[in-house]
């Protein structure tokens, strides 16, 4: 059967036009880089996960998910690396391609020059990931940008926003990171009463619905609230400031219920929240040059 195989292929080639072969020749070269592709990346994942359950202590799903990104990616410019040097061995231009390469110096020399912002993205991403800095699912701020993290791979970072945005990031252009996602997270509310008001029945008053909020809300309060004290003299107003710890990204949730409900408790107690007051004074002249006021 196999004999059979082979002399069907042979005449095949054989009676074949060159360019026609050389194409069909491309075509498998193709087909079997999107199987490789599919199937190795289905292996990755499958690896990944077989290699995490065999563990005393499972590795958390966002380190996972972020190991699996990367690897899929080195995957992937490898298989694509192979695939287009056979693509140019079956044209023939193997020769003339390596020809090119070593004559053109110029040439050499700007993709030299092009190729250190590669290289640079690479180690830093190689370095963001081995320091364990983000991981796919942590939310994060990056060059101004804050979203969650959506891929991680060797040369950029993916980060979508709040509002949906899509932000591609070189991991070389990476200064600085803010991780949101590490640690408890601290829920800040800053309450403003009037100059006039008792600022220790105030302060107490903000404390005790603090504390039968955290009651109600205690499966993510890490530590219990407190009142920081006096933080601010506005121009019409004392700034008196809430503060609770609360498990991570829970924040902000928390600083919306805490706002409320603190605004509420302070019109209970009658104490006054202020706004802004304007007096207006207007001057007109009297009869005979003599100033006046209304």
């Amino acid at each position: 059967m196999l004999k059979q195989v082979q002399e069907f292929f042979a005449d095949f080639s054989a009676n074949t036009p060159a360019p026609i072969l050389v194409a069909l020749k491309i075509i498998l070269v193709i087909v079997a880089y999107l199987i490789l592709l599919k199937v190795g990346r289905r292996c990755i994942r499958s690896l990944m996960d077989k290699l995490n359950a065999s563990r005393n202590v499972p590795i958390p799903a966002r380190k996972i998910n972020t190991v699996k990104t990367l690897t899929t990616s080195i995957y992937k410019i490898l298989l694509l690396f192979i695939c287009i040097a056979t693509v140019i061995h079956l044209v023939g231009l193997d020769a003339a391609f390596t020809s090119l390469l070593a004559t053109a110096g110029v040439g050499g020399l700007a993709i030299g020059f092009g190729a250190q912002s590669l290289i640079k993205d690479c180690i830093s991403g190689f370095f963001l990931l081995l320091e364990d800095q983000i991981t796919v699912g942590d939310f994060v701020k990056l060059n101004g940008v804050e979203g969650t993290v959506e891929s991680v791979q060797l040369r950029v970072t993916t980060i979508r926003s709040y509002t949906g945005e899509l932000t591609i990031i070189p991991n070389g252009s990476i200064t600085q990171v803010t991780n949101l996602s590490r640690g408890p997270s601290l829920a800040v509310v800053d309450m403003s009463i009037a100059y006039e008001a008792d600022i220790p029945r105030a302060t107490k008053a903000l404390l005790a619905e603090a504390e039968a909020w955290a009651v109600e809300n205690q499966e993510i309060v890490v530590e219990p609230p407190s009142v920081a004290g006096v933080v601010g003299l506005a121009d019409s107003a004392v700034v008196l400031r809430v503060v609770c710890r609360v498990q991570s990204l829970k924040h902000w949730g928390a600083q919306n219920q805490l706002r409320s409900r603190l605004k509420q408790r302070l019109d209970r107690e009658g104490i006054e929240i202020p706004y802004p007051h304007q007096t207006v004074i207007v001057r007109r002249d009297a009869p005979g040059g003599e100033g006046g006021s209304l």
